[in-house]
């Protein structure tokens, strides 16, 4: 597919995904302008949404798509159910009566409409009386304005999200100010609290993450450690027996499904299952970005021309992560785990590699397309087979969290 699709969260105040936005572009062209968005939304809609299932790509929560002025006119967005989409209208439409008759029809069949990068004028007044959610542009913005938008609209049933928050600080100025929604990458920065010991838990998993990664690691103490927990033993055994793998017969045994899956296999599992293990529902967004990393760059890997990439990815990005929802620096969860120089460096910001392709997994998955393109490029790969890739991922993902 010749256009890049990710998506990007949505919150509400207690950090629970309600619904994620869409970000998609045509990969011929640099930047973005009206004929780029109707081709970009047109070929996703209709090679991706509709082929897929627009639920499988959110696990069931409504989808924010940007809608140009022609696409709106064209009644393109009652292509998909209104059960989960959102039509962002984007503030470059202009709101002629043609297209507020648009979105009147629209409203009645039940869709929802937000306004994106809204900023009040008089000539908006008919969309406003449309729109159920006005989204307000947090980077271009100040704090005075912000909270005015709010006040000033507080007449109308309509409810106020914050894009690109990206501190904590303004997420919890968000809240005070009325924001029912907010969309930002705040949520994978760590909260400056004092140092807390790890919970319980958390601690056990990590004990046994350390364990895992030792070189004398045997087959007799991965059996053991399964066999003690519950929860990991029925998940490998469910994921083993699962279509993921195809096998003939069922394996009820854990000392059989650590022989065919091998210990390279069955460290990664056992990895994912710990990490799941240390995180508070808090941080279950943080946590699902990491997995979907770990298995598009687990993709990706065996296309660049670089030695020890495939056997590092997949847990160098399970730990990504542990920093914020462990609040401690990642240095010191590295020097915890004994893990090989090449995550090491590549987590603590080294240009290796290992750390050049963490880099380009998370530029995809924000939807820095400039960025993510100089990656590709810097690893010698095409971006085109990437978004297929990345479509994989997260119905992977999806089938895990579960």
């Amino acid at each position: 597919m010749d256009i890049y699709v990710a998506r990007q969260p949505i919150f509400d105040k207690n950090q629970k995904v309600v619904s994620y936005e869409m970000l998609f572009r045509s990969n011929k062209c640099n930047y973005y302008d009206a004929i780029d968005g109707n081709e970009a939304t047109c070929n996703v809609i209709s090679n991706t949404f509709l082929s897929i299932g627009i639920e499988k790509l959110t696990g069931g929560k409504k989808a924010f798509i940007n809608f140009t002025e022609e696409l709106l006119l064209d009644e393109v967005p009652a292509m998909l159910p209104k059960e989960y989409l959102v039509i962002e209208i984007l503030e470059t439409v202009e709101p002629t009566k043609e297209v507020i008759n648009v979105c009147k029809k629209l409203k009645r069949l039940g869709y929802t409409i937000a306004l994106d990068d809204f900023v009040f004028k008089p000539k908006f007044q008919a969309l406003i009386e449309v729109a159920d959610i006005i989204k307000v542009d947090f980077l271009e913005t100040q704090d005075l304005e912000r909270k005015n938008i709010v006040e000033r609209l507080s007449d109308f049933n309509i409810k106020f999200l914050a894009e690109k928050v990206e501190s904590i600080e303004d997420f919890k100025d968000a809240i005070n100010y009325g924001y029912t929604y907010f969309q930002g990458y705040f949520f994978s920065k760590p909260e400056i609290i004092s140092e807390q010991d790890i919970p319980i838990n958390a601690y056990s998993s990590i004990k046994i993450l350390q364990m895992i990664q030792k070189d004398t690691f045997s087959l007799e103490v991965m059996e053991d450690i399964i066999k003690r927990d519950v929860s990991i033993s029925y998940k490998l055994l469910r994921l083993i027996n699962s279509s993921y793998y195809g096998f003939g017969s069922k394996i009820n045994s854990i000392k059989q499904a650590i022989v065919i899956l091998g210990m390279d296999e069955i460290k990664k599992w056992i990895s994912l299952i710990m990490i799941k293990k240390t995180c508070s529902e808090k941080y279950n967004e943080l946590l699902t970005c990491g997995i979907v990393r770990a298995r598009l760059g687990e993709l990706i890997a065996p296309n660049i021309k670089v030695d020890n990439l495939l056997p590092n990815v997949f847990l160098m990005e399970l730990l990504s992560n542990l920093n914020v929802i462990l609040n401690k620096p990642m240095t010191e969860i590295l020097e915890d785990l004994a893990v090989n120089e090449e995550i090491k460096n590549a987590l603590i910001g080294e240009n290796n590699s290992l750390g050049i392709l963490h880099e380009l997994l998370i530029s995809y998955q924000e939807g820095n397309w400039p960025k993510f393109e100089i990656l590709a490029q810097a690893l010698g790969i095409s971006g085109i087979q990437i978004s297929d890739l990345y479509i994989e991922a997260l119905a992977w993902t999806s089938d895990f969290m579960v």
